[in-house]
């Protein structure tokens, strides 16, 4: 009796993922137009982004879009670069890492679209994590 309770919930389960994942294939295109694109400021916040990396990859997966992160880093002494850059994998986004001094200016926007959202998150300032999703206070 148990071994036919388990064999309908994985079979239900399959079920499930697959509609998943048939439904965000044909949606690629509206989510291709439903991009956000956030630039983030720091300084030593190698834990500070972490969090907020994987909480814009949770975002991205709930709504099905991509997130298109971009890590403006000015003279991090700690363990942030390299953090970055074991996040690069993380499903749902597309990260940019630009160290050094450099102005925004010097980041390139190629590719943003008129109907792509753009937020900017210095993390040097108090305050900066309001607009986030799924971060509140870190």
């Amino acid at each position: 009796m148990i071994e036919h309770l388990l064999w309908i919930a994985l079979v239900y389960g399959l079920s499930a993922a697959t509609v998943r994942f048939v439904y965000r294939r044909l949606q690629s295109d509206q989510k291709q137009s439903e991009q956000t694109r956030y630039i983030l400021v720091t300084c030593n916040h190698g834990f500070k982004l972490e969090w907020i990396i994987r909480a814009l990859s949770l975002d991205a997966s709930l709504r099905g879009k991509t997130h298109h992160v971009t890590v403006m880093d000015h003279g991090s002494s700690d363990e942030t670069l390299p953090l970055l850059h074991r996040l690069c994998g993380v499903s749902g986004i597309e990260l940019n890492i630009v160290t050094g001094e450099e102005s925004l200016s010097g980041v390139s926007v190629s590719g943003v679209l008129e109907h792509e959202d753009i937020k900017y998150f210095d993390l040097r300032q108090e305050g900066a994590l309001q607009g986030i999703p799924f971060v509140s206070k870190l």
